[in-house]
């Protein structure tokens, strides 16, 4: 049982980036399209999608020699949302 009274709410000051829901507009559109077409296609191909992203996010934020606290917390939540 969660005992929500003793949830501590934290407040963060970062928001999401607009690529971050670029992304996620994107991968509702071709999940739209892809469930019209091909419906017994469509784990495969979305996480073939899911898998290229995260490869491609992962090289760019690789190319950043140093994050500060505030950069790595974007990057959190970036990609945690």
């Amino acid at each position: 049982m969660i005992l929500w009274s003793r949830i501590v709410y934290v407040s963060f000051t970062f928001a999401v980036r607009f690529w971050t829901f670029e992304v996620l507009d994107y991968l509702v559109e071709a999940h739209g399209q892809l469930y019209d077409v091909a419906p017994n296609l469509l784990d495969r191909i979305m996480n073939a999608l899911i898998e290229a992203m995260a490869k491609e996010t992962s090289k760019c934020f690789q190319t950043v020699t140093l994050f500060g606290t505030g950069g790595f917390l974007q990057v959190d939540s970036d990609v945690l949302c």
